[in-house]
C-alpha cells in the first residue's frame, strides 16, 4: 500500500492515530487533508473509495484484467459502491446500491460457477458509512439478477443480439437484506449525524448493529 493510499484509507475510515503517524512533517497535514477531501469525494475518484474497502477487508488490489477487484487467500472480489456528496442540492441517499454495466446471460453464468464474493460499501463526503458482505450466488441476490436478466432478454438459451446488453443492472439494499454479513460499520455518532442521507430501513439496520 502507497503512501497515498494509506492515507485515503485511514482518513476514510477515521483512523485518526495512524493518519498522524504516517504523516512525517506537521505542517503539512492540513494541506493533505484538503487534497484528501477532494479526492476522495470527487465522483470521477472511485478508486480511491474502492481501495478503501478492499485495504479494510483485507484483499489486495488487482491491477490485472482479470475481471476482479480484489484477491485474498479466500478467492476473488468484486467491489460495489456508493458515495453520497452532500454539498449536491438533491443528494442520493445510501440505499445499499451497486449495479453492473453491459451485461449478459454469459457474464451472469460466469459469475455464477466462479461465485465472487461481493464488498458493496457506502461513503458519505468520501467517509466509510458500511460494508457489506455477501457471495454472487446468495439465493436472493441472484434471483435479483436472473429476473433483471430474464425481463431483458428473454430466456438465457434465446440467442442474443450483437451489440444487445443490460446496460446497468442495479440492485440496492433490498436485493440481499436477508443474506449479506455487515463487516463494517461507522459510529454511532456519525450514522446519527448523516442520518437523513440514508434510507430508513438500511439506517435502522445499520444502527442496531453498530456497537
Amino acid at each position: 500500500m502507497n503512501i497515498i493510499d494509506k492515507l485515503i484509507y485511514f482518513y476514510s475510515t477515521d483512523k485518526i492515530q495512524e493518519f498522524n503517524q504516517t504523516l512525517n512533517k506537521e505542517n503539512n497535514k492540513e494541506i493533505i487533508i484538503q487534497l484528501i477531501k477532494q479526492f476522495i469525494n470527487d465522483k470521477n475518484s472511485s478508486t480511491a473509495r474502492e481501495r478503501t474497502i478492499l485495504y479494510e477487508c483485507n484483499y489486495q488490489p488487482l491491477l490485472s484484467k482479470l475481471g476482479y477487484d480484489g484477491q485474498n487467500e479466500e478467492g476473488f472480489c468484486e467491489v460495489k459502491l456508493s458515495n453520497c456528496d452532500t454539498s449536491k442540492q438533491k443528494p442520493e441517499k445510501l440505499n445499499g446500491s451497486g449495479s453492473y454495466s453491459d451485461y449478459t446471460w454469459d457474464r451472469y453464468h460466469k459469475h455464477l460457477k466462479e461465485n465472487p464474493t461481493l464488498l458493496i460499501g457506502g461513503f458519505i463526503d468520501g467517509k466509510l458509512i458500511y460494508i457489506f458482505k455477501i457471495k454472487y450466488d446468495s439465493p436472493k441476490l441472484k434471483t435479483h439478477f436472473y429476473n433483471k436478466l430474464y425481463n431483458y432478454f428473454g430466456d438465457s438459451h434465446l440467442p442474443r443480439k450483437p451489440n444487445h446488453y443490460l446496460r446497468s443492472l442495479q440492485f440496492n439494499y433490498k436485493s440481499y437484506i436477508d443474506d449479506a454479513e455487515l463487516i463494517y460499520i461507522a459510529s454511532k455518532t456519525k450514522l446519527e449525524y448523516y442520518k437523513s442521507y440514508i434510507v430508513k430501513d438500511l439506517y435502522e439496520r445499520l444502527l442496531s448493529e453498530c456497537k
